[in-house]
């Protein structure tokens, strides 16, 4: 829960008007976020909403529920969405899209292992997330404190490279036993020499 706060606390502090919690599931984060930013609007997109969803986002003036993506947020929150998608290139240039230039997606990857709903195709997102947001035009402003989200802003509205985003994606699937295997040799060399 405190991943959660901390992502609330930055956006109340930041003053954000219109926020969207993507793939905000039973609503926890978009709650805690209405809760300290009385005058935003808060939005939920979950494809499939269910009635405890429905009951709790009701208990706020300031939350809609939606079952289709808008645009021009101020800021778009996305707490492990991505690593349960086929294409999560495809979804997170959705999410980017519906947030105005200038505006912020927070996000929150995980891409291991963890539960068996994470798709193994998918982990080699760790290690080049951030590269596919520079692609898209997001500029990396750095890990969120107190969370494992990452903030990115949204430069100017630019047609994506498609192209070159794909033969990207090939590589780092190319790449991933590769880096893995190195990192599970750096990583224990690293704890030796800053013990």
């Amino acid at each position: 829960m405190g991943h959660r706060y901390a992502i609330s606390g930055w956006v109340a502090k930041e003053g954000f008007l219109s926020i969207i919690d993507y793939g905000g599931g039973f609503g926890a984060l978009a709650r805690i976020v209405a809760g300290k930013s009385l005058a935003s609007t808060v939005d939920i997109y979950e494809s499939h909403p269910g009635e405890f969803t429905l009951k709790q986002g009701g208990k706020f003036n300031n939350i809609k529920l939606y079952d289709k993506l808008g645009c021009n947020y101020d800021v778009l929150l996305s707490t492990y969405v991505l690593e349960h998608i086929a294409d999560p290139l495809a979804e997170f240039s959705a999410m980017s899209d519906s947030v105005r230039a200038g505006g912020y997606l927070v996000i929150a990857n995980c891409f291991y292992p963890v539960i068996k709903c994470h798709l193994p195709r998918n982990f080699h997102f760790r290690f080049t997330f951030d590269l596919f947001a520079k692609l898209m035009g997001l500029e990396r402003i750095g890990q969120l404190n107190g969370s494992h989200a990452t903030i990115y802003k949204k430069g100017a509205q630019k047609a994506i490279n498609w192209g070159l985003v794909r033969k990207a994606e090939v590589l780092s699937k190319f790449t991933f036993p590769l880096i893995q295997f190195a990192v599970s040799i750096l990583r224990p060399i690293k704890r030796l020499v800053f013990r």
